[in-house]
């Protein structure tokens, strides 16, 4: 095949893929739009490398809701996904992971990850639960708080943490200062407005009864 059929191909291939990344763009704003007239927030454009960001207020502390791309690198894919944080100035000293199960969490149980059980069938056979204090995951997920996960259609990959990490103010990294992290995400770029109230509404459950055992932690 000549190289300039190649290179055509090529081209041609790039470009699809970039009006597909700008369609979802669009739709991502789009959504992103809604939910901050929805919270009194904004939405900062996207950049040549970012999809738009949802920002608002939620009990004094700034959320971020968006996007990324999946990328390739060091031998291990990550996919694209969509997310909402929060940070914390206080909280209990727990960390957390829960995440639908997979092979990735398969070959960890089979390697010693330790998998807590709620006494809920129906959300232990589902997901992977992870935290040093198997009491306060129970005290954690309440009944409507398992049932609202339940809710995330599992081919997508729910993925919820709670740990410190570099803070993330204003759009920009502040080094040397860690905070408590809530992460919740969905692994697929969300380009509806139900996925986005969807993630948005377990996140705030999940802050609001982390702000619990916050305030009972700063109190004692």
């Amino acid at each position: 095949m000549p190289l300039y059929v190649i290179i055509l191909i090529v081209a041609v291939v790039l470009i699809i893929g970039w009006k597909l990344h700008q369609t979802d763009r669009r739709r991502v704003h789009e959504c992103l739009r809604k939910q901050a007239a929805r919270l009194n927030g904004k939405v900062r454009p996207a950049t040549l490398f970012t999809y738009p960001q949802l920002y608002f207020r939620y009990r004094d502390v700034e959320v971020l809701v968006s996007a990324m791309s999946g990328s390739g690198g060091q031998g291990r894919a990550r996919p694209p996904t969509s997310f909402a944080q929060f940070y914390f100035e206080v909280y209990p000293e727990y960390m957390f992971r829960i995440r639908n199960k997979s092979v990735q969490t398969m070959i960890e149980k089979m390697l010693g990850l330790r998998d807590l059980q709620t006494g809920n069938s129906r959300f232990d056979d589902q997901f992977v639960v992870q935290s040093d204090d198997e009491d306060f995951i129970r005290r954690l997920l309440t009944s409507e708080i398992q049932n609202k996960l339940l809710e995330f259609n599992p081919a997508y990959g729910l993925d919820i943490s709670f740990q410190k990490t570099t803070l993330y103010r204003d759009g920009r990294l502040v080094f040397g200062v860690e905070r408590p992290r809530l992460d919740v995400t969905i692994e697929k770029i969300a380009t509806e407005d139900q996925e986005y109230y969807r993630l948005i509404e377990a996140a705030t459950m999940l802050y609001d009864r982390l702000w619990g055992f916050a305030e009972i932690t700063e109190g004692a």
